[in-house]
């Protein structure tokens, strides 16, 4: 991977963002998943590593899949989320807004549709009143305006004055994205000057970073990569909605992403959902792997699509995860076996939700593929889900691994971990050491109570401290590791920057 080396992450507009009032703690949208965790993910704070192995995992699928299906006529045999999955704001219960389509493609009477769970498993699709469909307003429709209204981004914006605007969607309509707000997520008023984002193809995910205050956009964008044509990702950005730069191209199919093909047969980006995570920004890739048929010869038009993970210290510039053995990179949502409800094509939410230890990841399933004749298309939603911080781990089995952190600036208070033991045996140590790598008294292996067992977030302590040194001088952290798993680390709850010393 590219390693991302600089200074101050804060003058790159990547440090933490925490509430430092009551008022501003209030103001935390529901979309936001920044916070104090530092995941290994990359190498972004690692100087040097022994006997350890990064190790990616696949989000689990939930057993009772799909947990929800078309069954409106509205909703035709296919609905996914292309789309937004929200905890609602009282904190109990799930909101979705979800696509569907017709029965009959090429019809292209899309709707943008909501639903209601008080589990997030089980779903019930109310009765809005707004829209008209066949002579009555008696289904869940929350807007339209024409038959490509689709890909719906979600952001609750309560840092918004106006009552009227406590929430903001982006979405493609059939000449460009279009801005809408909201006081509720139901009810909707687009701005005047639809569309306020005309460049860039009809699939765009989009989302608010709370660290740099800016909306961050990415889109489907063509493009020739080794003389075949492809959907590829481009990026844009900006600090008023209503006001958004043209997208500059910024990830195409890499030569990884060809190994399996054979020209005509190329990769291709079907969409790209990326947002802000604890310290860092992540990824979901739609790999869309597409092939000649007797209908496409020129292998453009027709595959599956599943997911993959990328990274990034900025929101731009991303790195794509390490080939598996097989030469590919493995995917973060693979697709399901021949014939299962998912096994054509998968697309995910434009984020996943975070609560406690668990990461949630809401799905849409189809069992055809992308050009394939409608009667193949059937599509639901699924749900999936990771242990907290768990796209990847640095393991160390069978001899002891170290992991030894860059020079850090401003790490005090208590140390938290997230790790796992492979086996009861297995354990985590860590050492505090100086800016030039000495162990600084009292906190060395032999001090350091080790962690055994399951711990999504543990608390390091040493035989007479328990928490980091008050010491405003940089420290390393060394992790020992003994049969086990780390996902990823913080110092301390309030902790407001992290950098590397120069």
């Amino acid at each position: 991977m590219t390693l991302l080396r600089f200074s101050l992450c804060l003058s790159l507009g990547v440090c933490l963002w925490m509430g430092v009032s009551t008022r501003a703690e209030a103001q935390r949208s529901l979309n936001d998943l920044t916070g104090a965790w530092q995941l290994f993910v990359d190498d972004y704070l690692v100087e040097s590593s022994t006997n350890v192995k990064r190790v990616y995992h696949a989000f689990e699928k939930h057993a009772g899949n799909p947990v929800m299906k078309a069954d409106k006529p509205w909703e035709g045999r296919n609905i996914y989320v292309y789309g937004t999955v929200l905890p609602e704001e009282s904190g109990k219960g799930y909101r979705m807004w979800y696509h569907g389509l017709p029965e009959k493609k090429g019809d292209d009477p899309y709707r943008l549709l909501y639903a209601t769970s008080k589990d997030g498993v089980s779903w019930e699709k109310p009765s809005l009143g707004i829209i008209e469909y066949e002579g009555s307003k008696d289904n869940n429709i929350y807007i339209r305006r024409n038959p490509r209204d689709h890909i719906q981004s979600v952001i609750h914006t309560p840092w918004e004055s106006s009552p009227q605007r406590q929430y903001m969607m982006m979405n493609w309509s059939i000449d460009g994205y279009y801005l809408t707000w909201s006081p509720d997520g139901i009810h909707w008023t687009d701005v005047p000057n639809n569309p306020v984002l005309t460049k860039g193809g009809d699939v765009g995910n989009f989302c608010w970073d709370p660290r740099t205050k800016q909306y961050y956009g990415y889109v489907k964008m063509g493009s020739v990569v080794r003389d075949l044509k492809r959907r590829s990702v481009a990026f844009t950005s900006t600090g008023d909605p209503l006001q958004w730069p043209d997208p500059e191209l910024i990830i195409e199919p890499d030569e990884i992403d060809d190994r399996w093909a054979t020209p005509p047969a190329r990769t291709q980006f079907y969409g790209f959902c990326a947002f802000p995570y604890e310290t860092m920004y992540l990824g979901f890739l739609w790999l869309y792997r597409s092939y000649p048929t007797p209908a496409d010869p020129e292998g453009y038009m027709d595959g599956v699509i599943y997911v993959e993970l990328a990274t990034s210290r900025d929101g731009k510039r991303w790195d794509r995860i390490a080939p598996a053995e097989d030469g590919l990179r493995p995917a973060i949502i693979p697709l399901g076996a021949e014939g299962a409800w998912d096994s054509g094509m998968i697309f995910t939410t434009n984020h996943p939700l975070v609560e406690k230890d668990q990461i949630r990841l809401y799905y849409g399933g189809c069992v055809g593929t992308h050009y394939a004749p409608s009667k193949d298309w059937v599509s639901s939603v699924g749900l999936a889900t990771l242990r907290k911080d768990g796209f990847a781990s640095l393991d160390a089995k069978g001899t002891i691994g170290m992991v030894t952190t860059k020079a850090l600036v401003g790490y005090k208070g208590k140390l938290h971990v997230n790790f796992r033991s492979h086996d009861p045996a297995g354990w985590l140590r860590v050492e505090v050491l100086d800016k030039e790598g000495r162990v600084l008294p009292g906190y060395g292996i032999a001090e350091c109570v080790p962690l055994n067992g399951d711990y999504p977030n543990a608390a390091v302590r040493w035989r007479n401290e328990d928490a980091l040194p008050k010491s405003e001088s940089p420290i390393r952290l060394r992790m020992h590791i003994s049969d086990g798993a780390l996902y990823s680390f913080m110092a301390g709850e309030k902790t407001s920057l992290f950098a590397t010393a120069d």
